[in-house]
């Protein structure tokens, strides 16, 4: 799986300086993930969240959060030209796109409704590399995550033998 053009089947350091190298910013950096911001997928002031395995430290999940919106319409065309444009490159998504009771879209209670999570947007594009969900978020933004299929069973791996340590 890539992002931003770069391979996430590397370390952490590795996959964050490459960001960095493309002109994202490093805004909070600990062992458990980076937070970075800037450009992404033409829009600007997004914020990207590398995380990493906790063993091997390779990049299995990557999140990035478009800029929060204040409408209904502008949310809604934003995740309908993303998913436009991941479309075109990935295919047919599964897609579900609803509101929860008592909300319905045209109610003039969108936002309200994304606030109370009761408005469910998303986008799943499946690749032999992995997993990309598209959808509307609780936050009032649009947020992308892209999951590498190798590194994510590594991650999975790695939680089990905790669990299984710790009982």
């Amino acid at each position: 799986m890539t992002f931003k053009g770069v391979s996430m089947e590397r370390n952490v350091k590795s996959f964050v300086s490459q960001l960095k190298s493309k002109g994202l910013s490093i805004e909070y950096q600990q062992e458990e993930g980076t937070i970075l911001t800037g450009e992404f997928a033409g829009r600007s002031e997004c914020t990207i969240v590398v995380i990493p395995t906790k063993g091997n430290k390779k990049v299995w999940k990557v999140v990035a959060l478009f800029p929060q919106k204040t409408s209904w319409y502008s949310l809604e065309q934003e995740y309908y030209t993303l998913k436009e444009s991941y479309s075109e490159k990935y295919g047919n998504p599964e897609s579900f796109e609803f509101f929860i009771e008592p909300y319905e879209e045209g109610d003039g209670n969108e936002m309200a409704a994304i606030a109370e999570d009761k408005c469910k947007y998303a986008s799943f594009y499946t690749t032999p590399e992995g997993t990309i969900v598209l959808e509307i978020c609780a936050d009032q933004c649009v947020q992308v995550t892209y999951e590498d299929a190798i590194n994510k069973a590594i991650h999975a791996k790695e939680k089990e033998a905790s669990v299984s340590e710790d009982i």
